[in-house]
């Protein structure tokens, strides 16, 4: 394209105003769109070809003089070649508001000549400045709100953190951004399975202690073409509310050991008036008397749960774990419960499958079953059945109650495990409970390191069950406290529980040895996350005894765990045959 002629088919195809200048600054030609802009002010039908535009552009006064004499110098030092090409965007036009952008762009030849293009930028401009206001009004929402958003990569690599209001907490920091989850939060280890499971595919919910402050942190993952690429995760500051909460509990548990007292005398006095001390009552005070008694009874049960629930909450309960034989668990609770189903007129059918023993405590082990067994017979129509199951499941066994109940609805479940939660059919109303006692089974599985749970539909019965760990011990810990302390739901047996650096490297490399011995010969995820948390505490004793060599190998070691614990990547044989030789080398030096 040598000549005017040939662009001006182009230019006339364009839709923004466009315009031809000479290398002397006058307009050599100009498009349709140009001719037509009536209202621009540095374009229009009366600025055509043959027009000086360096000294129209200069001739501008008003609020655009600063603009245009711009655009002018730049024109010029294009047309001298002192610059390759400009873009520039103003404001101008009222009570209409417009925003233009100017590009300058040189054609080369034997002259230079440029092209000078206006194009209409105002939706454009307004959609960018009403994105800023929003995020603006966002990110002082999220600042000043207490919550935290964030969302992490498939390698666990932190890609956006918005949300100061865990700031001065340690849990957020303004340059998170880029950093390592399981590096940021490797004294969190409960939050870091919440990740995990996330990044498996699971939706996971866990209330975190940082410093003062109390989060409820949601994992939810990230799905592209049914692949998980990252997790999301919002935590939001609970801390007021589990403030209230104590203080609801503190106030119930103080009116609950006030009233027991009381109600203790009220039910003996009941029980001898019934039992005849007094001489035979009339009929209809014997009557009175015994609904007295029964619903006497009724709220010391309600009492004596919100107590036990209690102290499960203050880590006053203590487990007594010892070797279980589940058919033996499963025989004592049925035969303590056959007279309460006779009188329900419902039959109890167990069905057991040859299991492994299980590592728990005895009594409460029997306080859930109790408990499952006794809502099933309540909730069964007469003449049917009430099935006890017990099979192995995933290295643990599970035991489950079905019933032929009116079953549950699906909204309703999650309320299940909830304190003083009844389901509000009056049928349920009319049979009673404290509606604790769920509560308190729960808490007691998650505190053996279980499940509990329920599968049911309405109309179609339900069956409740919990899964408890074969005979290998384990201890588990609730989260920490705003103290930083730890704060099980129960206690366990401190005798059993010893600073693991108090043990010695030697003897904490023995059971790192065999924690990884476990993980290779099982493929067991558990075994290897218990290994990475020992080699971590090694580590950290190594570094109070100074020692540099083995400290930075065990460090070399955990980083490997860490890895395969992210990728959920099992031990297999050729890693284990690396690993011992890594550990034996350990060990010397160690002994030296």
């Amino acid at each position: 394209m040598s000549n005017t002629r040939d662009l001006q088919p182009l230019l006339d195809a364009l839709v923004t105003c466009a315009a031809l200048v000479g290398p002397n600054g006058r307009i050599l030609t100009t498009n349709r769109a140009w001719h037509e802009a009536e209202e621009h002010p540095l374009a229009g039908p009366e600025i055509g070809p043959n027009e000086d535009y360096l000294r129209v552009l200069s001739g501008v006064k008003g609020t655009l003089q600063s603009d245009a004499m711009r655009v002018a110098s730049a024109l010029q030092q294009v047309i001298d070649g002192e610059s390759s090409a400009l873009t520039h965007t103003y404001r101008h036009g009222a009570p209409r508001v417009q925003w233009t952008r100017t590009s300058l762009c040189p054609i080369d030849g034997s002259s230079r000549r440029v092209v000078v293009l206006h194009e209409d930028v105002t939706a454009q401009i307004k959609a960018q400045n009403a994105l800023k206001r929003s995020q603006a009004r966002l990110r002082t929402i999220l600042t000043g709100a207490p919550i935290v958003l964030f969302s992490i990569d498939h390698d666990g690599i932190f890609t956006v953190v918005e949300g100061m209001g865990g700031a001065g907490t340690g849990f957020v920091t303004e340059d998170q951004v880029g950093t390592s989850v399981f590096e940021a939060y490797r004294h969190m280890p409960d939050l870091l399975d919440v990740v995990r499971d996330a990044l498996g595919g699971r939706v996971g919910v866990l209330t975190q202690s940082v410093g003062p402050m109390a989060f409820e942190i949601r994992c939810s993952p990230i799905y592209r073409s049914d692949d998980v690429v990252g997790v999301v995760g919002v935590a939001t500051d609970v801390t007021e509310r589990l403030r209230a909460q104590r203080m609801k509990d503190e106030f119930v548990s103080i009116v609950s050991h006030e009233l027991r007292t009381p109600l203790t005398s009220i039910r003996g006095s009941l029980g001898l008036l019934e039992g005849g001390i007094a001489g035979q009552l009339p009929p209809k005070a014997a009557d009175l008397v015994r609904i007295a008694r029964s619903n006497t009874d009724r709220l010391i049960r309600l009492i004596n749960d919100i107590l036990d629930l209690d102290k499960m909450q203050a880590g006053k309960v203590t487990l007594k774990r010892t070797v279980l034989d589940p058919r033996e668990l499963v025989d004592e609770v049925v035969t303590h419960m056959r007279g309460y189903a006779e009188q329900a007129s419902v039959r109890v059918e167990v069905a057991l499958r040859p299991s492994e023993p299980i590592y728990g405590d005895h009594d409460r082990l029997i306080q859930v079953l109790t408990n499952l067994l006794s809502n099933a017979i309540k909730f069964s129509p007469e003449d049917e059945a009430v099935v006890v199951r017990v099979a192995p499941h995933h290295r643990r066994v599970r035991f489950s109650i079905a019933d032929r109940g009116p079953g549950i609805a699906q909204a309703d479940i999650p309320k299940l495990f909830k304190k003083f939660h009844q389901l509000d059919a009056s049928d349920a109303r009319a049979r009673g409970g404290s509606g604790l006692g769920l509560v308190i089974a729960k808490t007691l599985v998650e505190a053996h390191g279980g499940q509990i749970g329920v599968d049911s539909e309405l109309g179609h019965g339900s069956t409740f069950y919990f899964e408890i760990a074969t005979a290998r011990p384990r201890v588990t810990i609730g989260s920490t406290n705003q103290s930083g302390t730890y704060d099980p739901a129960v206690a366990i047996d401190p005798s059993g529980i010893q600073d693991p650096r108090k043990r010695g490297p030697s003897e904490m490399l023995t059971q790192l040895t065999q924690l990884l011995r476990t993980a290779a010969s099982s493929a067991d995820l558990d075994a290897l996350a218990d290994a990475q948390a020992t080699a971590r505490i090694l580590e950290s004793a190594l570094s109070a005894q100074g020692s540099s060599g083995a400290q930075r190998r065990v460090a070399e070691l955990a980083q490997t765990l860490d890895e395969a614990l992210r990728r959920r990547d099992p031990l297999d044989a050729a890693r284990w045959e690396s690993l011992q030789r890594e550990l034996a080398g350990l060990g010397e030096l160690l002994e030296g």
